[in-house]
C-alpha cells in the first residue's frame, strides 16, 4: 500500500485507487504503481491461462472434437444428408426445439413464481442462451450411436448435429451480442438531473 498524497495514511491500494478514480482525483503515478502491484498479484500461470483461453476453447478444442467425432464429410454423404429426414429432424430439434423448449420452460418458471431472472438479465439473454443450448455435440453423438444401427442414418444424424451446432452457436452469439450492446447503451445513457430526487 502507498500513500496517495503527502501526509495521508497508507491504505489498501485497490480500494483507494478505485475511490479516487471514480472522483477523478487519482494521481497518474499512483495509478501506474497500483496497476503494477495489481498485475503482480496475478500468477504467471493464471495470466498465461487467460491469454490462451480464446485459442484453446474456440479453436483447439473444436478441432479436437471434430477430429474425434468420426464424421465422414465426403461429397456423397453430405449430398445424401441434405435431403435426409434424419438430418432435418436432428437439425430442427437442436436449433428450433432447444430454443423454444428452454425459452418456454424459463418463461413458465418465471410466470409461475417458481423462479426469477438473474439480476441484470433480460429475456433477450434467455433466448440467446436457449439458442446456445442447441450446441449438442458430444452427448448427441453418443445418443446417435445408440439410436441407429445402420451406418447411413448414423452419418446423416452426425451431419445434422454438426450443422445444427454451428448454426446454434452463430444464432446464440448474435442474440447475446445484441443483448450486451443494449445493456451498454442503457448504462451509458445520461441520468436526468433530479432523477434520484
Amino acid at each position: 500500500a502507498l500513500p496517495l498524497k503527502n501526509g495521508e495514511p497508507e491504505v489498501d491500494v485497490e480500494e483507494r485507487i478505485v475511490e479516487r478514480a471514480v472522483r477523478g482525483e487519482a494521481d497518474v503515478h499512483v495509478v501506474r504503481r497500483a496497476s503494477f502491484e495489481i498485475r503482480e498479484k496475478v500468477s504467471v500461470a493464471e495470466r498465461i491461462n487467460v491469454a490462451l483461453h480464446p485459442y484453446t476453447s474456440f479453436v483447439i478444442i473444436p478441432i479436437f472434437a471434430l477430429a474425434n467425432a468420426g464424421i465422414e464429410l465426403s461429397r456423397d454423404t453430405v449430398e445424401a444428408a441434405l435431403t435426409a429426414r434424419v438430418t432435418a429432424g436432428v437439425f430442427l430439434g437442436l436449433v428450433i426445439g432447444k430454443l423454444i423448449g428452454v425459452s418456454l420452460a424459463t418463461w413458465l418458471g418465471v410466470k409461475s413464481g417458481l423462479s426469477t431472472l438473474p439480476r441484470g438479465a433480460s429475456w433477450v439473454h434467455v433466448v440467446g442462451l436457449a439458442a446456445i443450448a442447441g450446441i449438442g455435440f458430444t452427448v448427441s453423438l453418443f445418443v446417435t450411436g445408440l439410436a441407429y444401427d445402420d451406418v447411413l442414418s448414423t452419418e446423416e444424424a452426425k451431419i445434422g448435429i454438426l450443422s445444427a451446432s454451428l448454426v446454434a452457436a452463430i444464432v446464440g452469439s448474435v442474440i447475446l451480442t445484441r443483448a450486451h450492446r443494449v445493456i451498454e447503451v442503457d448504462i451509458d445513457d445520461p441520468v436526468p438531473v433530479g432523477a434520484g430526487d
